[in-house]
């Protein structure tokens, strides 16, 4: 089950960076410290969950909202030129430069996976991002899928954590 509530000072004396919800409805304006409140980044998967968090204090510049799905509980948006993964779970496979972030390709300079819940890089998922120079993989993927990274001519680091195949 997922959380839809926190509770008065849940997290009040936490140092948090990143927070994701897909599911929360409830938050006291006194359940984060207001440290976390301007400086955290808040990946929320619709509208109604920006809402909450913006009513319990959240810096709006700082809330993210998903653009669409990339998996069953992984998400994706767009910012200064870059494509933010964020969620948990395994990615989808896509067919050739059908992915639903295609319109992107010629624009994204970079990738950020947003947390340690990403487990696979689906098939042909960023092929043709020709920009990117640098590619940081976060440990928790354990599989990248077939021409997840093809033609994508521009990357010249890839930093893969533990656990990630040797090949792309």
């Amino acid at each position: 089950s997922s959380v839809t509530t926190i509770g008065a000072y849940a997290f009040a004396e936490a140092s948090i960076t990143n927070i994701y919800s897909s599911s929360v409805a409830a938050i006291p304006s006194t359940a984060f410290s207001d440290k976390v409140k301007e400086s955290a980044n808040v990946y929320v998967s619709d509208s109604n969950v920006k809402t909450v968090f913006s009513k319990a204090g959240f810096a709006e510049g700082k809330i993210v909202i998903a653009k669409g799905k990339c998996g069953d509980n992984l998400y994706y948006s767009s910012k200064n030129k870059n494509l933010i993964i964020f969620g948990s779970g395994d990615m989808d496979d896509y067919s050739s430069n059908n992915t639903p972030w295609k319109d992107l390709v010629s624009t994204i300079t970079s990738i950020s996976f947003v947390g340690e819940a990403i487990t696979k890089i689906g098939d042909n998922a960023f092929e043709s991002f020709t920009a990117i120079k640098t590619l940081s993989i976060p440990a928790s993927v354990t599989y990248i899928g077939k021409n997840a990274f093809a033609s994508a001519k521009g990357i010249t680091t890839v930093e893969a954590g533990a656990g990630v195949p040797p090949t792309l």
